[in-house]
Formats: structure tokens, C-alpha cells, sequence
């Protein structure tokens, strides 16, 4: 795998988007820092000043599960532990295992999905119904898992210095 750094404009545009997607981090991540490029998998992950910090996966920008501060901030959907090695295996999230919602979130939005015992985060994902609506529906998918526990970018984290 082969680190790459980015020119400063598209590194100013990356943290700029990021920023704005979410607000919250805006204040820990500095505006004009270094930011380098590793092919990961399916995605891009992006190191910003030697912290490995957003993840570009599926025309998706989301925190890495190592971005714990930006974790904080998003909505949270909580599965049962019957749920949590699917998950960890890259599984989509279905409704039965949901066993609450924190947070709202729309259609399309961007969640973490923590377990019910230890509140540890799981994966990220994109969010296929409504927060609104996930309690109505009985089955079926309700997140896409983009970024999980044990997936290529995952693996990468561990070895990054930071």
C-alpha cells in the first residue's frame, strides 16, 4: 500500500466537505493540515496530519471507527449481541436485531451502530429507512454497513502511526 499526499487544494476541499457534513469537527481538524491518501479495500482512507481519520467509501465521507470523537456526534442505532458477529463480518443491519435508537436520523444519513452491552462501536453506515420508520418496520434491512470492525480499512488503522 502506498501513502500518498495529497496537493493542498484537495486537501483544504476534503476537510472543508468533511466539516461541513459534520459540524462538530470542525474544531478538531486543523484547516490547513497535511492530509495523505491510502487505498483501502473498496475506498480511500485519509490521514490527516499522521491521524487516520476519514474514510471515502461508496461516494460516502464518514469518520473511521478510530475518529471516536466524530463517532459521538452521530446517531446511534443499538443491536442485540446476537447481531454483533454478523455485523463484524459485514453484514447490513437488520430490524429485528435493533434494539433502540439514539438520535434522529433520515433516510440516506450517516449512523453508528453500537451493541447493547458494552456501547461499543460496530460499524458505520448509511441509514436505508428514517429513524421515525425503523421502529415501524418489523424485517428487512435498515443499515448499510460502509466501515466495520475487521474490514480492510480496519485492518490498516491498527498499523498507522498516530
Amino acid at each position: 500500500m502506498r501513502r500518498v499526499t495529497l496537493r493542498s487544494k484537495e486537501a483544504k476541499r476534503i476537510i472543508r466537505d468533511f466539516s461541513e457534513k459534520y459540524p462538530w469537527t470542525a474544531r478538531l481538524i486543523r484547516p490547513h493540515g497535511k492530509v495523505e491518501a491510502l487505498e483501502v479495500g473498496n475506498g480511500r482512507l485519509l490521514i490527516v496530519d499522521g491521524s487516520p481519520l476519514i474514510l471515502e467509501v461508496e461516494d460516502y465521507m464518514i469518520p473511521t471507527l478510530r475518529f471516536e470523537e466524530a463517532l459521538k456526534g452521530l446517531p446511534t442505532v443499538v443491536v442485540d449481541m446476537g447481531a454483533v458477529p454478523h455485523i463484524c463480518r459485514g453484514a447490513d443491519v437488520m430490524a429485528p436485531g435493533v434494539k433502540s435508537i439514539l438520535g434522529a436520523f433520515e433516510m440516506d444519513g450517516i449512523v453508528r451502530v453500537v451493541d447493547e452491552r458494552y456501547g461499543k462501536t460496530l460499524c458505520i453506515g448509511v441509514a436505508l429507512a428514517s429513524s421515525s420508520e425503523v421502529s415501524r418496520l418489523g424485517r428487512g434491512r435498515i443499515v448499510k454497513n460502509l466501515h466495520y470492525v475487521g474490514d480492510d480499512a480496519w485492518g490498516v488503522l491498527d498499523s498507522i502511526k498516530q
